[in-house]
């Protein structure tokens, strides 16, 4: 779980871009096929699809990255 509190986006400070709070989550399974160690990992990044802004400079917004899955294997050689 991660949080950001709102922020102020101008400097006269007349423009506020409020908080959000996201949600990952992630997991790996570590095996072995015939003689190869394999890991498999799966993750998640904000669960809950939160809409948020993401404040790059005074001045500036970018959108917020959507729900995002990854699955990944890598192998020992």
């Amino acid at each position: 779980v991660s949080h950001s509190g709102p922020f102020r986006l101008d400097a006269a400070n007349t423009q506020r871009v409020p908080g959000y709070t996201l949600l990952d989550f992630g997991a790996a399974y570590r095996t072995a096929i015939g003689r190869q160690d394999v890991v498999f990992r799966l993750s998640a990044e904000n669960v809950t699809d939160e809409r948020y802004w993401l404040g790059a400079r005074a001045g500036s917004l970018g959108v917020g990255t959507p729900r995002t899955i990854l699955f990944s294997t890598s192998l020992r050689l």
